[in-house]
């Protein structure tokens, strides 16, 4: 009910009209896509605790297998983490603060591209409808993430961002002769600028365009599955300083143990070992 609930409130689905006998008038070429109710656990504070953990959570995606068009443009752009590892490098050679945020909904804030998914409903009681027009960009639809992409650049252009055209999803501009870039990984942004007023008013600005969350902008200290930390010459713990430390020891750990039985039957080293080097 509490995902029903969150996806209703944000108008992902609306009603479709119907003619004078009650049936539903559905527009031209329409595409029937079912809802499934995918159980999954997600790494997140507890609701309760506040405390970090795994929760078991519902989430309703639409079947895209439905769509079986061919030959249209679907994809959204991914970014070459290549750049992402020479951004941090440049960031950290230059001084400049970095922070990062998520959005919170992110599809279900961007309209749909496709004006003929219908989806049915009927399967799941709390909606209150057999068939329903899907009218924002629903986990599971072809291009869903093409109209997220479309929905974030047409805001970021608004506010005078350039679009670098050969790195992918890499957004830059100029502020009293700083530089701002924003690297933006599906609903994952990541961004730096070498003076930190700047940098915190650009942050505001955004804030009041997308949609954050309660955590809103924070220090980079994960990203896509790396952890980052920043020193300075001497080792010391610096928020801006000239050398980025890239790990990936949670994801090393976690993967050890999902994989033991595999580790164990071919009797494979302890992981662990190596993600103690410094």
């Amino acid at each position: 009910k509490r995902e029903v609930d969150k996806l209703m409130s944000a108008g992902v689905m609306v009603k479709l009209p119907r003619d004078e006998y009650g049936r539903y008038v559905l527009p031209d070429n329409y595409i029937k896509m079912r809802l499934i109710d995918l159980h999954e656990y997600k790494w997140k504070p507890d609701p309760v605790t506040g405390e970090e953990c795994w929760l078991e959570c519902t989430r309703i995606v639409c079947d895209g297998s439905c769509d079986t068009r061919e030959g249209e443009f679907t994809y959204a752009e991914c970014p070459d983490r290549t750049i992402l590892h020479v951004m941090t490098s440049r960031d950290s050679v230059e001084r400049a603060w970095v922070y990062q945020a998520d959005i919170e909904r992110a599809y279900l804030q961007a309209t749909s591209i496709d004006r003929n998914l219908v989806v049915i409903t009927s399967t799941i009681p709390a909606f209150g409808e057999a068939l329903m027009l899907l009218d924002k960009g629903l986990y599971g639809a072809k291009k869903s993430a093409l109209g997220f992409q479309y929905w974030t650049e047409d805001k970021l252009m608004k506010m005078h961002y350039v679009k670098m055209h050969i790195a992918k999803s890499i957004y830059v501009k100029r502020v009293q002769g700083a530089v701002i870039r924003i690297y933006r990984h599906s609903d994952d942004f990541r961004i730096s600028c070498t003076n930190l007023e700047i940098l915190h008013a650009e942050m505001v600005a955004l804030a009041l365009e997308f949609n954050f969350g309660e955590k809103g902008f924070t220090v980079l200290t994960r990203f896509l599955g790396c952890e980052y930390e920043r020193i300075d010459l001497q080792g010391n713990p610096c928020l801006n300083g000239q050398i980025t430390l890239v790990r990936c020891t949670e994801k090393i750990d976690s993967m050890a143990k999902q994989y033991a039985d595999l580790r164990d039957m071919f009797k494979i080293s302890n992981t662990h070992q190596y993600t103690q080097l410094p």
